[in-house]
């Protein structure tokens, strides 16, 4: 994986929220809330075929009716329906995609086979993706925080990737009560796609990032990972 190709996920210019929400309960609008309320100064389009604005934010029926190219994108509906999603950002031309949507290969077949689609499709229109079953990322440098905790980092020179986002919360809440900040911080989830050697390769060459910390649950690619 190349770096420029994944520097989209922590420098997008525009952001589409795939499933935002006006339900306060849902994590569609729960993301879409602690992006703007980080500040993050890039253009935002939530995207939901039954609302019309979220947030104040004009709201499109598809990732495809946005009239502006898009950066990132995020994606919280339904497993099920994520492939569709997948496609329909490769279509628009999409540079980097973050899935938060539950329900692939953590549940079994049918779950593994709505992952593998969604790999391939990315793969095939060299598109990164992160997850899918994750919380979602931050780059406090950039006031970029799409994820799930209502916590905004300091910037400093740790990156975090966790396969868990609860320990990834703790871990950074963890760093800011000793005095550091975090350059970037990824809820890797299910690991479909981008893998412990991708996120090692980009954050050695990220020149504000100086610690790596990993939380790992499994390793598919032993020997990627050590070279």
């Amino acid at each position: 994986m190349k770096r420029v190709e994944m520097k989209y996920l922590f420098e997008p210019e525009s952001l589409a929220m795939i499933g935002a929400s006006n339900n306060f309960s849902k994590w569609g609008f729960l993301i879409l809330h602690n992006l703007m309320m980080g500040n993050y100064p890039g253009r935002i389009y939530p995207v939901n075929p039954k609302e019309k604005e979220i947030l104040g934010l004009v709201c499109y029926p598809s990732v495809l009716e946005i009239p502006d190219p898009v950066d990132l994108a995020l994606i919280t509906i339904p497993a099920r329906e994520v492939p569709r999603a997948v496609k329909e950002c490769a279509e628009k031309k999409v540079k980097a995609i973050v899935v938060i949507s539950a329900g692939f290969s953590e549940l079994g077949e049918e779950g593994e086979g709505l992952q593998r689609e969604i790999t391939e499709t990315a793969r095939s229109a060299g598109i990164p993706l992160v997850g899918p079953n994750g919380q979602g990322i931050s780059c406090p440098s950039r006031n970029l925080h799409p994820w799930m905790p209502i916590f905004f980092p300091k910037p400093g020179k740790v990156a975090i990737i966790s396969q868990s986002g609860n320990l990834l919360t703790w871990l950074a809440q963890g760093l800011e009560n000793f005095g550091f900040g975090i350059s970037k911080a990824i809820s890797a989830g299910n690991m479909a796609d981008l893998d412990w050697a991708d996120y090692l390769w980009y954050f050695a060459n990220d020149p504000e990032t100086k610690v790596i910390l990993l939380y790992i649950e499994g390793i598919k690619h032993g020997r990627n990972f050590l070279s």
